[in-house]
């Protein structure tokens, strides 16, 4: 319930922003990509969307983004939310911090490759 409260929350924010299509790639290729890596490097499985709610959640903070600016919630999830992913990749628990991080990468790389577009494809 919870990823997904966060993906009907965030998701139509982010897809004012960017449109349908781009959102659509964006999901479907933060899934992919954690899934590949995740496959290459562990053995055990992966479930749920965390790494595209992770996604959304970078996203959204850098919604009005204009030009070079940099805005300041995006620094603060960034340290906040990724910052706490790294320290507790070091527990051993049943959550794939690695997943996590990754959604939050993959948002900042849309977030910055994406910078100028308004509105829908």
């Amino acid at each position: 319930m919870g990823n997904i409260s966060i993906i009907l929350l965030l998701g139509p924010i982010v897809e004012r922003r960017y449109g349908t299509k781009r959102l659509f790639f964006m999901v479907s290729a933060t899934g992919f990509v954690t899934a590949i890596v995740h496959i290459l490097l562990w053995d055990h499985t992966l479930l749920g969307a965390s790494g595209i709610v992770f996604m959304l959640i970078v996203l959204s903070s850098m919604v009005e983004i204009r030009g070079k600016e940099i805005p300041f919630t995006f620094l603060l999830i960034v340290l906040l939310y990724i910052g706490k992913e790294i320290v507790a990749a070091l527990s051993e628990d049943q959550i794939s911090q690695f997943a996590h991080i990754a959604g939050g990468v993959m948002g900042m790389v849309f977030g910055f490759g994406y910078r100028s577009v308004r509105g829908s494809v």
